[in-house]
């Protein structure tokens, strides 16, 4: 007998086959990207599909933690787009017009993002609510390959195909 706090999800392999991204949230739906077709579709907790939505670049989608405000940034696009629970775009956020070339991005909040600004070579934090930005740090490191990028508890982590950098 095997014992588990994780309940059993069964799914059609077929659909978990062609992801790129899997991600679970807080209340047991789980949502798959796909990157061939720039897909993010949810799931409930019983492998229905509840909503799927289709995008036209790809969209690297930070968290499904809050699935009321769910964060995606598009390199090439130089946007953060955010979805609600039915995966309905409630806003977005150009950084074209003001900042250089934007590698990732990591939305802290419903107010602030951090900022990985590439032609600059800085870490900013901006207040998109605002339209003000509240700090900016010049980095040294190679930015040419970063993957992603996240922020937590006054750290940023920066992720590398082969490594994981820790600033402080």
């Amino acid at each position: 007998t095997t014992f588990s706090a994780q309940q059993k999800v069964a799914i059609d392999s077929l659909k978990v086959k062609g992801a790129s991204e899997i991600y679970a949230d807080d209340y047991g739906n789980f949502y798959i990207y796909e990157n061939r077709d720039f897909s993010l579709t949810k799931y409930s907790s019983n492998g229905f599909q509840l909503a799927k939505l289709m995008l036209t670049l790809p969209f690297k989608v930070q968290s499904v933690q809050n699935p009321l405000y769910i964060p995606a940034f598009s390199e090439n696009a130089q946007e953060m787009r955010f979805f609600d629970q039915n995966l309905n775009e409630i806003e977005k956020v150009d950084f074209r017009q003001k900042f250089g070339y934007i590698k990732a991005a990591y939305t802290e909040d419903q107010r602030q993002t951090w900022l990985l600004d590439e032609s600059m070579k800085r870490l900013i934090l901006y207040d998109f609510r605002d339209d003000r930005v509240r700090s900016s740090i010049s980095v040294s490191f190679n930015l040419d390959e970063v993957k992603d990028l996240l922020i937590y508890r006054d750290s940023a982590y920066v992720l590398y195909p082969n490594k994981l950098l820790i600033f402080d």
